[in-house]
């Protein structure tokens, strides 16, 4: 009885021990790993105003996505689409990202050509921007929010996605975006 009390007491310090630095190098590990796994976590969304300087160096094509405050379908894409690992890929790869309120009441400098939103009350609701109303086409007579709009490397609208737009449809748009 003796043997085993002197053995539990020289024995069970060690392993409390090795247990604690066992458990600090895990977490120093997952700490590693999350920031790796982090650094393409997200769409580098850039301003519209770099977008020109970035094209004279390096043209890709232009992802704009139109997008209002408080709209749940924005929300939505803003949450899930966009977060997608494949699709932040594809849009980092091949694309400079832009994300803009289409409502905003904000002057937008676009092409050496200033836009506006011209709504006659700026008391009210913000009406649409004109550079959205510039670059999106009604979808039936209406527009719908959030709306992506996708430019080559001129500058020329290629397309425009009105509405919502879900991960595997999203991700169809951009390899089609990608081949024109």
């Amino acid at each position: 009885m003796r043997y085993l009390i002197i053995t539990i007491f020289i024995i069970v310090p060690f392993f409390v021990t090795s247990c604690k630095n066992t458990k600090k190098e895990d977490k120093i590990n997952i700490k590693n790993i999350i920031k790796q796994n982090n650094a393409d976590s997200s769409i580098n969304f850039i301003e519209l105003n770099e977008l020109e300087k970035l094209m004279a160096k390096k043209p890709k094509k232009v992802m704009i996505l139109f997008y209002q405050p408080n709209c749940p379908y924005c929300n939505e894409m803003k949450e899930n689409t966009l977060l997608d690992n494949n699709i932040i890929k594809i849009v980092n790869d091949n694309f400079y990202a832009v994300m803009i309120n289409g409502k905003s009441k904000d002057e937008i400098m676009f092409r050496g050509i200033t836009y506006v939103n011209d709504h006659p009350n700026p008391e009210d609701n913000p009406w649409r921007h004109n550079l959205f109303v510039e670059l999106v086409n009604p979808y039936n007579g209406a527009y719908y929010w959030p709306t992506t709009v996708f430019l080559n490397e001129e500058f020329e609208k290629i397309r425009d996605f009105p509405g919502l737009q879900k991960i595997p449809q999203f991700k169809r748009a951009l390899h089609n975006m990608i081949k024109r």
